[in-house]
């Protein structure tokens, strides 16, 4: 047996193995909220400052973080708005005509599992960097076109592998230009700055960010295509999965209804929610705003808000129509129901974690520990990597990039000035840990699921692998740079 079949029945074995013991996000987040409670009244019991919390207290704690709206998270709030309108206008861009169109060009092009899977994973992640919200969606449209293309062809394919490579935005999102710390600390005026003002050339599009992706985009790819290498040899065949001939052809957007032709108002509200000439006067100035800012302040302009803008209008502009526009956005909000489902408990776990100290003791512990090794190891270069450690970790209790960039900025700029260390590797190694545990938590995957039809048990198994294979390829590039 050769390597490339080992690794590819090694990720047969995980995907099943996953499917036996990986239950549904939103569960896995009420017991990552107990675990929570219990290390944070753990931790909380050994603190002065915290000991007479108690655990009624860290459960009232929990309580009030699903809502609070108290002055330290109303800026999270604020900011997890954002994040949604990035995933929502990543969505409506991604379902716009000519986008749909080149993806069922791409899909129709691969003719074995390696080759669909290696493809699928690659754009996945090309639109991962440019908006993840995009790449989500995208890459399940694309995972998608691609099982309804072998379905129609009457061909094997193994769909769980493939909608997995459509998940594989979420492991580079970080480091594009969606990322949320970069284009936190890219505005001055940012709450979430935290006094950490960086601009884009140092971080998105520096050296190390660059070398990062283009390699990960390499070994990603060359995963994929191994995974599914041999899907046609004897005991590794897929048959047809039955959910592809049930997902239809029919664009998922539905058609705005149709003016009475007899009743003269509704023509002329017809034509007003479907004249490109409306929606223009929406558009036109926005465009003319943004690259105002662009002129004035070049890469610095570059952050949340302009990103959000940017796609917005991307997005209407391939709709052509105000209410087209409308319609792809309303979809995008369903394919987000799970995760607006889950952020409340997310936010509560936030709370307590922050509030018990558990957060900042973790952090610390890292930070320590990279200052004990620094007559051994540098510091520049164990700091960042347990940096890139602690970041991984949180993110399975607080998968969101905002959330936690709140909670860990303070500690990793603290790090950073008492050792001397370069803040935008800091920054980046941050950004690195966030993104590469989203292959181990599955909360982001909720839309992608919805889209192809698949469970998350199903491609968790591939993702791990991923997350296996990038993981050396961050820490070595940390370390080195």
């Amino acid at each position: 047996m050769t390597l490339v079949d080992r690794i590819a029945r090694l990720g047969d074995r995980s995907a099943r193995l996953a499917r036996a013991i990986i239950p549904d996000p939103f569960v896995i987040a009420i017991l990552l909220s107990a675990v929570t409670l219990a290390a944070g009244y753990a931790i909380a019991a050994r603190r002065p400052e915290q000991a007479e919390i108690g655990l009624m207290g860290l459960i009232s704690i929990y309580a009030g973080g699903m809502f609070e709206s108290d002055s330290s998270t109303k800026g999270l709030v604020a900011f997890a708005f954002k994040m949604a309108l990035i995933l929502v206008t990543g969505h409506a861009l991604a379902a716009a005509g000519p986008v749909r169109y080149a993806l069922a060009v791409f899909a129709g092009r691969p003719r074995t599992t390696g080759g669909a899977a290696a493809m699928v994973a690659v754009v996945a992640m090309i639109l991962g960097l440019i908006n993840w919200g995009v790449g989500l969606v995208g890459g399940a449209f694309l995972a998608r076109e691609v099982g309804r293309s072998f379905a129609q062809r009457g061909q094997p394919l193994n769909y769980p592998l493939v909608g997995a490579a459509g998940y594989m935005g979420l492991l580079v999102w970080h480091g594009g230009l969606s990322g949320s710390a970069p284009l936190a600390v890219a505005s001055k005026n940012s709450l979430s700055s935290f006094g950490m003002t960086l601009d884009v050339t140092e971080t998105i599009f520096s050296g190390l960010n660059v070398v990062v992706s283009l390699v990960l985009l390499l070994a990603i790819g060359l995963l994929f295509w191994v995974l599914g290498k041999g899907s046609g040899d004897p005991g590794r065949e897929f048959p047809t999965d039955p959910r592809l001939l049930e997902l239809g052809s029919e664009s998922p957007i539905p058609p705005s209804p149709r003016a009475n032709e007899a009743d003269e108002t509704s023509r002329f509200v017809y034509w007003l929610e479907n004249s490109v000439w409306v929606g223009a006067v929406f558009v036109l100035p926005v465009l003319i705003a943004l690259g105002y800012w662009l002129a004035k302040e070049r890469t610095g302009a570059i952050n949340l808000d302009s990103v959000i803008l940017t796609f917005w209008m991307a997005g209407m502009v391939l709709h052509r129509t105000p209410m087209a526009y409308m319609s792809a956005f309303g979809e995008g909000v369903k394919s987000s129901a799970g995760i607006l489902l889950q952020f409340p408990l997310y936010f509560g776990i936030l709370a307590v974690a922050r509030d018990s100290g558990l957060l900042e003791v973790t952090a610390r512990s890292m930070a320590n520990f990279a200052r004990g090794m620094d007559s051994t190891i540098s510091a520049s270069v164990t700091a960042p990597v347990f940096t890139f450690i602690t970041s991984g970790l949180v993110n399975l209790f607080v998968p969101s990039g905002g959330g936690q960039w709140a909670l860990q900025s303070p500690i990793i700029l603290e790090t950073s000035n008492a050792l001397g260390l370069d803040r935008a590797k800091m920054l980046m190694a941050f950004s690195y840990g966030d993104e590469i545990t989203n292959m181990l938590q599955p909360f982001w995957a909720l839309p992608l699921l919805s889209i192809t039809g698949l469970r998350a048990r199903e491609i968790m198994g591939y993702t791990i692998l991923a997350m296996l294979t990038a993981a050396p390829i961050f820490i070595i590039a940390l370390a080195i740079s």
